[in-house]
């Protein structure tokens, strides 16, 4: 068994995300052609050299961030050889938010049936796009008005009264067996990709002429935020968004526009 064959063995074990294990093993691979050397050579000069030719090429530090990620958990866990190596500090961009109208625009100039359900339901319940795509028509408990998320780490997520109206008369008007809510035009035993997605939300953008860059994740940082200035307690919006710690929800009381409206300016007292 070869070392990226231990890699992947060693992912697997752990339950790793089919992502994570494709941007693992693509990393690892990059960075021996880059440097030349067989793995048992490798120390945290040639780490640090494959950085900066991340972050010269153009790199996010987000992704050198994961790069790094991907290095040490080949090094450290799988070949028992750790790398003491310090991260790039992370970019703070504040997340693009649409305004309720703007998501209205995009539900409406949307016509395709499916298309228009997978906008609300983003927004509607916050999920990431990686998990609306896999929602099974079983996991829907239009009875107890929740909806279960299957990811790493299951979640429940509210089902809006109108989101389960929206939802039972687009089972009505399909006439294809599926378990999935958002099946493959091309096989109902698939579900819709990540990417097909991205592209209905992206063209829904445009067709409602929304100047901001918009994805998947737009409709997710608008549902946060969204509750955020309607006074959902932000603990509860981390658990419905499934986030790992507060600190990552807390972004959102930095960019609520209703927040910053309702602060009165101290020019107001002169």
């Amino acid at each position: 068994m070869d070392v990226f064959e231990k890699l992947k063995l060693e992912m697997d074990a752990r339950g790793y995300s089919t992502k994570t294990k494709k941007g693992y093993l693509s990393y690892n691979k990059d960075f021996l052609m880059f440097i030349k050397k067989l793995p048992e050579e490798i120390n945290e000069v040639d780490v640090k050299k494959y950085i900066a030719h991340l972050l010269s090429k153009g790199y996010t530090k987000i992704t050198a961030n994961f790069a790094i990620s991907a290095l040490k958990f080949f090094y450290g866990e799988v070949l028992g050889k750790k790398l003491d190596i310090k991260r790039p500090k992370k970019e703070q961009k504040l997340p693009i938010i649409l305004t309720k109208e703007e998501i209205r625009r995009m539900i409406k100039v949307t016509k395709n049936k499916k298309h228009k359900l997978l906008i609300e339901f983003i927004y509607a319940t916050g999920t990431r796009v990686s998990e609306a795509v896999k929602i099974k028509i079983n996991d829907i408990l239009f009875d107890e008005g929740i909806i279960i998320i299957r990811s790493g780490r299951d979640r429940q997520v509210m089902l809006s009264t109108k989101l389960k109206i929206d939802i039972k008369q687009f089972l009505e008007s399909r006439n294809i067996d599926s378990k999935w809510l958002f099946h493959s035009s091309l096989n109902p035993e698939k579900h819709i990709s990540i990417k097909t997605a991205q592209v209905i939300i992206k063209n829904a953008a445009k067709e409602a002429k929304i100047k901001k860059k918009v994805t998947s994740h737009t409709l997710r940082h608008s549902f946060a935020t969204h509750l955020l200035e309607s006074g959902i307690d932000i603990r509860i919006i981390q658990k419905l968004l499934g986030h790992k710690r507060i600190t990552t929800t807390q972004i959102y009381t930095q960019i609520s526009n209703q927040t910053i409206k309702n602060i009165k300016s101290p020019i107001e007292n002169l």
